[in-house]
């Protein structure tokens, strides 16, 4: 939904994950999607019920993405190559060390430790397949073009670049 759009009552408004809890907690907002362990947390604190995972609804969905200008990348290449390879790197580190992964994010967002441990131990969040591939993300495209969210459809193959693979 569009940023003040109204469905059936409900208000649609974007805030910054980091806030959702404090916001939900003080009733300032009713409901929330977002990535965990923001989910998680509300559930854990006991003023929040997990009613759906974007995982039951598109099992191996593209949760979010890394954009970069093409202009930047062709002015930096080996900035922009360097740092893909440190996104890939970092995942790959937090799947093989999923309790040194709970301490730095809990040091990044203030996350109980415990709690972004066991996102990633029992919930199943996973960095192991950071790079996109056209069929995930033809996948994505369609269904946001079936919901008319998004139109119109990009030419994927311009779209991801070679420093994706």
């Amino acid at each position: 939904m569009d940023e003040g759009a109204r469905w059936e009552g409900f208000l649609a408004r974007y805030v910054s994950p980091s806030y959702m809890n404090r916001l939900f907690r003080e009733r300032r907002l009713d409901a929330f999607f977002c990535s965990e362990p923001w989910g998680a947390k509300a559930v854990a604190g006991g003023w929040g019920r997990q009613l759906v995972r974007s995982s039951d609804v598109y099992p191996d969905h593209v949760c979010c993405g890394l954009v970069i200008r093409e202009a930047f990348v062709s002015k930096h290449p080996n900035v922009s190559e360097r740092y893909v390879k440190l996104v890939k790197a970092s995942g790959a580190y937090v799947d093989r060390h999923p309790q040194a992964g709970a301490q730095i994010q809990s040091l990044y967002t203030g996350v109980d430790v415990s709690l972004a441990e066991r996102v990633l131990l029992e919930e199943g969040i996973r960095f192991e397949n950071l790079c996109p591939d056209k069929r995930r993300l033809q996948k994505v495209m369609d269904v946001g073009l079936s919901l008319s969210r998004i139109a119109p459809a990009s030419d994927l193959d311009d779209f991801l670049h070679p420093l994706a693979n």
